[in-house]
Formats: C-alpha cells, structure tokens, sequence
C-alpha cells in the first residue's frame, strides 16, 4: 500500500519479494524525490490497504501475511515518530480492501476485499473515538476484490473496485 502522509512525504508499506511478504516501509520525500528506508511494521503484508486517520497517524489494514493467511490485524504508524503499534482487529481477514477517511472526519471504511476464494461484500467502520471496528453497510453491488477506495469525490464518500467476484 502507498499513502501520502500530509506532510510532503509518500509512504510505501510492506509488499512481496516474489516469494515472501515484506515487513518494510519505504518513505519518499517529495520534495528531493528520494526514498528512505522508513520504519519496520509489526507484521509482514502485502494486498494491504492504507487510510491517514489524522494529521498524525495512519492505519495499515488487512492484506496478506507470511505463506496465504489472510490478516484481521491493522497497525498505526505515528508518523511523527515514525514508530507503529497494533491496531484495532478487523472482524473478518481481508485482502485487496480499500479503505478510506469519511469526510465527517469521525471514521475510517474498510470496503470489500477478499478472504481466500471469498470476495467480500461487506465492509468495516472503524470509530475513530473507541478505535474499534464495527459492521458497515453492504455493497449494492456485489462483492469487491481487489479494491480501491477514496473520498474525494465532491464531497462524497466514495469507493470503486476491479476484479469483483461471485
């Protein structure tokens, strides 16, 4: 997953190496343009999803760790220090989620993604007040693998996918 952090830096979280999944992060200063190894996450991931929860933190969630087990963690990366924790736990393991900020400034969505074979159609609110996940609403339509989300569509939350499934 890749995400700026609102303070001139894009960030690079996890991934694979073609044969394991990775537990680096890698930090682009956009004003020289130049990457720098950044800090280590608590789980090794990739098909994660990323969402800025504030000004100064962002939540990793999901994806796919060591082997093909599909993750219910999530981790918070304090980008002032630059140091992760865990996070609140995801009801279901995703992969290929997307995940975004509503523009109420009260939460984060976690939209679809998959749990093995499963594309799912349901999503995860998480409060930003308790920290936890709790069910959202369904998708209308169908299941979505493989997706990405934003909120910035005139104001409305929104989210799109490819690669659906049945």
């Amino acid at each position: 997953a890749a995400l700026g952090d609102g303070g001139g830096r894009l960030l690079v979280l996890g991934g694979q190496d073609g044969s394991r999944a990775l537990s680096t992060t890698e930090v682009l200063e956009l004003a020289g343009m130049q990457f720098s190894a950044g800090p280590m996450m608590g789980c090794a991931r990739y098909s994660c999803a990323a969402v800025q929860l504030d000004s100064r933190r962002v939540l990793v969630v999901g994806g796919i760790g060591d082997g093909v087990a599909r993750l219910t963690s999530t981790e918070v990366l304090d980008v002032e220090t630059m140091q992760f924790r865990p996070g609140p736990r995801l009801a279901k393991p995703r992969s290929g989620c997307g995940a975004f900020r509503l523009p109420s400034g009260r939460g984060a969505l976690v939209v679809g993604g998959a749990e093995g074979e499963t594309r799912h159609r349901t999503t995860e609110f998480l409060d930003f007040e308790t920290m936890q996940f709790s069910p959202g609403p369904p998708l209308s339509g169908g299941p979505r693998g493989a997706c990405a989300a934003s909120s910035s569509c005139g104001g409305r939350a929104e989210g799109g996918a490819y690669g659906g499934g049945t």
